[in-house]
């Protein structure tokens, strides 16, 4: 598995990955992947297996000392496989290069497996966030010490 910066050929395949991922309403349109990668100029790293783009997570410098993890998606058939374990943990170290000193993401409070998985790479969940999401769902706010 190789991880690299995202390039603007990956943008139909990383809105085909997040679409898959996330129920209409909660998913990224394409605009709203295009703001966020070229007004906004967050970071995206994409992991390819044998050329194939498999996940993808965007990070943003949240304020002078926190990152956030805006989304991390994962193809299903590359699940199970460390691939998310290992583009957070890059992106947690390019945090770190950046001087950041916390990693902060949402997660809806129904989806288990996420919050198992943030908790295991070492998250706290710090607050509930009513509303967070479309259609009245709630998000914890999680947080990581880097």
């Amino acid at each position: 598995m190789k991880i690299r910066l995202f390039n603007s050929d990956n943008l139909a395949r990383i809105v085909e990955i997040d679409n898959a991922c996330f129920e209409p309403g909660i998913a990224y349109s394409e605009e709203e992947f295009y703001y966020l990668l070229y007004i906004e100029r967050v970071k995206c790293y994409v992991a390819e297996v044998n050329g194939e783009i498999a996940g993808f997570v965007i990070v943003r410098k949240k304020d002078v000392s926190v990152g956030e993890i805006v989304t991390i998606d994962i193809d299903s058939c590359y699940r199970r496989q460390q691939i998310g374990t290992r583009l957070l943990a890059f992106a947690e170290e390019k945090m770190k290069d950046a001087y950041l000193i916390r990693s902060m993401l949402q997660v809806d409070i129904s989806n288990r497996g996420a919050i198992t998985f943030y908790t295991q790479m070492g998250y706290e969940k710090k607050k509930r966030l009513k509303n967070y999401y479309r259609r009245n769902r709630d998000a914890y706010e999680m947080v990581k010490e880097l």
